[in-house]
């Protein structure tokens, strides 16, 4: 008896939020996976983009203040992923005023803290990229984990971001973040010295 090591081939047919979100659980089982859709000018940021919109639209009129900003939070994201940093950074600064106004902090959700990590990172502000770091290690130890394929996706800027600087002012830098209040860290996370 022969054995043949086979991948199993999975065609997923739509390229929308559902289809690329299944695509990706599938890929993680082993499987090769290969995606369609029928549009030719299908581009899965614009796609995100509207799908967060309509849903942060909705978090909006009922007035639920946390999935609001966890919509917004993504949508912060898929500007990032589109390169458009004045756009994420405004949309980060109406995240970070509902964190630290009606939210009081947030502290049950790590997204607005990786958004608000993954925007300093991209505009260069490392000092304030370290700190939110520093509180994203804090809160996943108390059990506040972020949406792992997303986690994953973001890791390689984490590694660079710490293979950039001197690792005694990272872990200080750290070392603050993780102390710092949920509060403290939404007033800070925008500061052009963070």
């Amino acid at each position: 008896m022969s054995s043949t090591n086979h991948v199993a081939q999975v065609l997923v047919v739509g390229a929308g939020i559902a289809g690329l979100a299944a695509a990706g659980a599938i890929r993680e089982l082993g499987w090769d996976v290969s995606v369609v859709e029928q549009r030719p000018d299908f581009d899965e940021t614009d796609e995100a983009q509207r799908r967060v919109l309509a849903g942060a639209a909705v978090w909006a009129t009922a007035g639920d203040q946390p999935r609001l900003a966890v919509c917004r939070s993504v949508l912060v994201l898929v500007l990032l992923e589109r390169g458009d940093l004045t756009g994420a950074g405004a949309v980060a600064a109406e995240v970070l005023a509902i964190v630290a106004g009606p939210l009081r902090g947030m502290p049950e959700d790590a997204g607005w803290l990786w958004a608000a990590m993954l925007l300093a990172e991209a505009e260069g502000r490392d000092q304030a990229a370290l700190r939110l770091l520093g509180a994203i290690g804090a809160w996943s130890q108390r059990g506040h984990r972020w949406i792992e394929p997303l986690r994953r996706r973001y890791q390689p800027v984490t590694d660079r971001l710490l293979e950039r600087t001197d690792p005694a002012v990272a872990a200080a830098l750290m070392t603050e973040g993780a102390a710092m209040s949920p509060l403290e860290l939404a007033a800070r996370a925008l500061a052009s010295n963070g």
